[in-house]
């Protein structure tokens, strides 16, 4: 049995499918218009040739003579012109399609495999907390000339495990009312081996995944691809990153939304009816309900009201703090990324009893952010980094300590630090030992801090990630 893959090993493989799914995005916008366009073009042509065939002949046979023909002195030449279209357009059709159809199970393939390493590594909360985590923990630093790139691909990812651990979290809270989703979730099941823990019903769960999981991912992962499109690279002018005036930057918002359709309904082909058997009807209406759910998120996501779309439209606006691609960053700015969650909620931006879900899901300290606490066992102030969700308040915080009496330290149990212990606290600092003097000269950068500088230089992945299910309060 093949060992885990280390979860920067994890990442990487995340990293390279997506890379090669925007190269193959990238080919088929080049190439739409002499394939899709062209394709498309012949086909219409030949139906249209081949029905006025077929209504000629048909009325030759009923009546014994051919009809006469606006603008055609001669209908039976007329009919050899519409052969010869019907001809030459079948020839066009027929050697353009294997080439269609290859793309769009090629792509379909793509997304599905993308979909599904993401979806693994999110099932549960602890492998959502360090998949999440560990996306932040990677990121360049905020000087870095690679940081824009870098989080330009890596942020639909960091999206759809979002979307996916929200859902996972309003399925629990029965705030999904669609009912073909509800009658799809996993009943759970006791384990084989231990009874007393209980896990989703494997075959239950395959169905659940394919069928729900997939199209939510799907949609996170695809909702940029329209700007990979030749209509973007005009916006873009050389410069992915640069600022846009509000004119521009709606026009290439329109442009992205456009052809991120044209990818879905082109580059992965919404799913032919003819193509299933009468045998296969249940399959083609499964096909499309997979559809119609990526396409309702894609289509929904800018609309502040519209629920299933917040699926997306929240975890985007998280992530444009957590993961930004705006030329300059200051990484502080990731701590009020739980605030404009809520200022959104206030201002009817987000739908509401999602984003309370969320706004839970994610406390104030975002996973992979650098916290400074005042340990209680040493009482001295230590280094922490956050790496779980859901902290039982919203300004406590899950982490891993990574020092003792200010020196490195490896712990193999969690911390929930509470407010009251942390720097950010005036209150916390004044209840220490120490002086507002030592505060000033050892944190002249404040009281956060950002755990990239030293992750993978400093910290060791696999011991970082060697936990067991100990909890300590501070």
């Amino acid at each position: 049995m093949a060992s885990p893959l280390f979860i920067t090993d994890v990442l990487k493989q995340v990293k390279n499918k997506y890379l090669a799914l925007i190269s193959d995005a990238q080919q088929f916008y080049a190439e739409f218009d002499d394939t899709v366009l062209t394709y498309q073009r012949e086909l219409d042509r030949l139906n249209e040739a081949h029905n006025q065939l077929e209504t000629i002949v048909a009325f030759e046979k009923a009546n014994g003579y051919y009809p006469a023909i606006k603008d055609q002195s001669d209908t039976e030449l007329y009919l050899g012109e519409l052969q010869n279209i019907v001809d030459k357009s079948k020839a066009t059709v027929n050697s353009l399609e294997p080439k269609i159809l290859g793309g769009f199970r090629r792509r379909t393939l793509m997304v599905n495999e993308l979909a599904d390493l993401i979806i693994e590594n999110t099932l549960n909360e602890k492998d959502a907390n360090k998949f999440i985590t560990s996306l932040v923990l990677r990121s360049p630093l905020p000087q870095s000339h690679s940081r824009c790139p870098s989080n330009e691909k890596n942020k639909p990812i960091y999206i759809a495990a979002w979307s996916i651990c929200l859902f996972h979290q309003l399925i629990k809270d029965k705030l999904i009312d669609d009912e073909r989703i509800v009658a799809l979730v996993p009943r759970m099941i006791e384990q084989a081996d231990n009874e007393e823990v209980k896990e989703p019903d494997p075959e239950m769960l395959n169905v659940y995944i394919k069928e729900v999981l997939r199209p939510i991912v799907s949609a996170a992962l695809l909702h940029q691809i329209g700007s990979y499109s030749l209509e973007a690279d005009a916006f873009y002018k050389g410069n992915r990153y640069r600022l846009l005036g509000d004119k521009e930057r709606q026009g290439l918002i329109s442009v992205i939304f456009s052809n991120t359709k044209k990818y879905i309904e082109f580059g992965l082909g919404k799913p032919d009816k003819e193509a299933f058997h009468n045998q296969q009807a249940e399959d083609y209406q499964n096909a499309m309900a997979r559809y119609d759910l990526m396409e309702s998120i894609l289509d929904n996501y800018i609309k502040p009201s519209n629920a299933m779309g917040n699926l997306l439209r929240i975890p985007m606006i998280y992530a444009s703090f957590l993961l930004s691609t705006k030329p300059k960053h200051d990484y502080s700015i990731i701590y009020k990324a739980y605030d404009i969650i809520k200022s959104g909620i206030e201002k009817d931006l987000i739908h509401a009893s999602f984003a309370k879900v969320f706004l839970k899901l994610i406390g104030q300290y975002p996973l992979g952010a650098g916290i400074y606490f005042i340990s209680k066992e040493t009482g001295q102030p230590e280094r922490a980094i956050v790496i779980g969700m859901s902290p039982n308040e919203y300004n406590s915080a899950i982490v891993k300590q990574i020092t003792r009496r200010q020196i490195k330290y490896d712990d193999f149990s969690q911390a929930l630090i509470t407010f009251d212990y942390n720097l950010l606290n005036d209150e916390a600092r004044k209840n220490s030992d120490f002086g507002a003097a030592f505060y000033a000269k050892q944190f002249p950068k404040g009281y956060t801090w950002n755990p990239a500088e030293v992750w993978e230089i400093e910290i060791n992945q696999d011991t970082f990630w060697r936990r067991d299910n100990a909890m300590r309060k501070n």
